[in-house]
């Protein structure tokens, strides 16, 4: 995530301004939890997360179905990943989704480690490509979702990045 401040030409640190908090979240565990090789195809990513910032109840709602389909897919058993796999209504807060029918509020964090909890039954390469395709995935998402930059170019001088926003 601090490459991805620096291509929005913003002070260097992993929680960049011009990505929606939850997928910068999202980022950083992923890159945290992945071997070299993945690291790797997640930089190349990084012009992709610059300027995903909304609708934000959209992609919160969005970051917690995708996570909570890869836990299901890999634990079937755990209700709360299948409910909110099959993308339960609920609302949502800085850092958590409360369910809609039993209320139950669910921390995005802790539902990250979860899954990554269920991804401990993956051999390690398995695991670093699924967690990998995981922020893709939702990246791709988000993106979809609309309010985004689509290009971030080097001005002509050098100086820093033109971003161009969807209308």
């Amino acid at each position: 995530m601090e490459h991805v401040s620096v291509l929005a030409d913003e002070d260097v640190t992993d929680r960049p301004g011009c990505t929606h908090p939850w997928l910068a979240g999202l980022g950083r565990w992923v890159h945290d939890r992945v071997g070299e090789p993945v690291r790797d195809d997640l930089r190349r990513a990084a012009p992709d997360l610059v300027g995903v910032l909304g609708p934000d109840e959209a992609i919160r709602h969005a970051l917690v179905v995708r996570c909570a389909r890869l836990g299901w897919e890999l634990t079937p058993a755990n209700e709360l990943f299948r409910r909110l796999a099959e993308g339960d209504d609920g609302e949502s807060g800085s850092r958590w989704f409360r369910t809609s029918a039993p209320r139950r509020l669910v921390d995005f964090g802790a539902l990250f480690v979860d899954v990554c909890v269920a991804t401990a039954v993956l051999e390690p390469a398995a695991r670093d490509e699924v967690l990998g395709a995981l922020l893709l995935d939702a990246l791709a998402e988000c993106r979809a979702l609309g309010g985004h930059v689509t290009e971030a170019v080097t001005d002509l001088e050098g100086n820093g990045h033109v971003l161009v926003l969807d209308a």
